[in-house]
């Protein structure tokens, strides 16, 4: 009974710690993007060149607020221009250019002088979609170009870096800092729980298993949860629901695990001692 308690409580604790992080993150990872990376000169110059290669395809639009997207009127006009500059993506090879494409999809038609024109009876709601999807192809040409691509890379490798520091420094704060300076050397949702961080050894707790234990939870669980789709935290949930001390790969790591925080319990051990 005492060891599902523990289990439950450990849950609950863990649920508590994941709301935390996440808001935690929320709120860091918005303040160093907009006050730190966004005001980087090197950053500023990728972004600006990566959107003049937009705007200068003819296909983007700038917004009141700053933002590139897709231009909203004379669409059939600029995707023309920008084909005779560019080469023809369909990655189903259905059609062969822009031209094609028009006429495969009997929205168009010849007038008298040759040229393609839509059709009157065209609905307006397939017509967006033929120039959605046209503009999603004229977009993926843009994304090929190979300085298009290296401009993105460096963006792209610069929020990477953000991303992971900003993360490293709040379990950092949250997983050993914070369990650093509380009598039971644990996490906020365990301290809510009334659970404990007891050795293996039953020496008490110090600096260097708090930070073997917050090594385990960044660098074993978290990091590759990421990419795994959470594989890493399932794996250590399973552990703590079917392991006799409730132990989590983090535990393993750090030869540590948790116990129900009894002071009365306690009380007792000391009185026997005396």
């Amino acid at each position: 009974m005492l060891t599902e308690n523990i289990k439950i409580k450990r849950l609950l604790a863990l649920c508590i710690d994941l709301i935390n992080l996440i808001i935690l993150f929320s709120v860091c990872i918005f303040l160093s993007q907009n006050l730190i990376i966004n005001n980087f000169t090197s950053y500023k110059d990728l972004q600006n060149e990566a959107n003049q290669i937009l705007f200068s395809s003819g296909l983007y639009e700038k917004t009141e607020d700053g933002k590139y997207v897709f231009i909203s009127s004379d669409i059939d006009n600029k995707l023309t221009i920008f084909y005779s500059k560019n080469p023809y993506n369909d990655l189903t090879n259905k059609t062969k250019s822009y031209e094609d494409a028009k006429i495969k999809s009997d929205l168009f038609e010849y007038d008298v002088n040759g040229k393609i024109i839509e059709k009157k009876d065209a609905k307006e709601e397939d017509l967006k979609e033929f120039y959605s999807d046209e503009l999603n192809k004229a977009n993926l040409v843009i994304a090929n170009r190979e300085d298009y691509k290296k401009l993105i890379k460096e963006i792209n490798f610069i929020d990477t870096c953000n991303t992971f520091f900003t993360l490293l420094i709040i379990c950092l704060i949250y997983f050993f800092i914070l369990p650093l300076f509380n009598k039971n050397k644990v996490t906020i949702g365990n301290l809510i729980l009334k659970l404990k961080l007891v050795s293996e050894s039953n020496n008490k707790i110090g600096i260097i298993q708090l930070f073997m234990r917050f090594l385990a939870i960044f660098a074993i669980e978290i990091l590759p949860s990421l990419t795994f789709y959470g594989a890493t935290i399932i794996i250590s949930l399973a552990l703590m629901f079917f392991t006799n001390k409730s132990k989590t790969i983090h535990d393993y790591f750090a030869l540590t695990y948790l116990e129900i925080d009894d002071h009365k319990k306690e009380q007792l051990n000391e009185e026997k001692t005396r």
